[in-house]
């Protein structure tokens, strides 16, 4: 994992122990545990990649051009992104929704492409993951690849999480 990932936390300046004989926290360690560690924990999704809340598109009727996911600079590294799509109206005779990923990994432009949604159904949901290896300093970019018949008379939702895994 890159340093640059990684959350620092500085050692307690107390000599007291952590914990108590009744295996209670001691208030100077809880003091620093709140003042230290929870700040930092609550800022992981962003530092490990995450989106926060998940990106996510309703009301939608057309393709989606490859843009980049608000995450701002990324570190080289492995990343688990997980998109569902559900189509919200169904066309009268067919549609499909694909999702795509698009990032750089070790100098190459690489696309990733899902499985299409066709059941032209609203309680079919399709939900897939990705590990993906991105180059610093990203981006990731996603997409939709959409058709329907008769045209634009599909509707559909997308959501996107990305998570850091290395």
């Amino acid at each position: 994992m890159s340093t640059t990932s990684v959350v620092q936390v500085p050692p307690p300046v107390f000599d007291d122990p952590f914990v108590d004989a009744q295996g209670r926290l001691s208030s100077d360690a809880f003091n620093w545990f709140l003042i230290n560690v929870l700040p930092r924990l609550n800022q992981t999704s962003a530092i490990y990649g995450g989106t926060t809340p998940p990106f996510e598109r309703t009301g939608q009727s057309a393709s989606i051009a490859a843009f980049s996911l608000p995450l701002g600079s990324l570190s080289t590294g492995y990343f688990r992104v997980t998109v569902w799509v559900r189509i919200t109206t169904p066309a009268g005779v067919s549609s499909s929704v694909t999702p795509f990923l698009q990032f750089t990994s070790k100098g190459v432009a690489c696309t990733v492409t899902g499985a299409a949604v066709t059941s032209n159904a609203i309680n079919l949901p399709a939900s897939q993951t990705f590990l993906i290896h991105v180059q610093a300093p990203g981006p990731i970019q996603i997409g939709v690849t959409y058709a329907s018949n008769p045209a634009s008379a599909a509707v559909y939702e997308i959501a996107c999480v990305v998570e850091r895994v290395q």
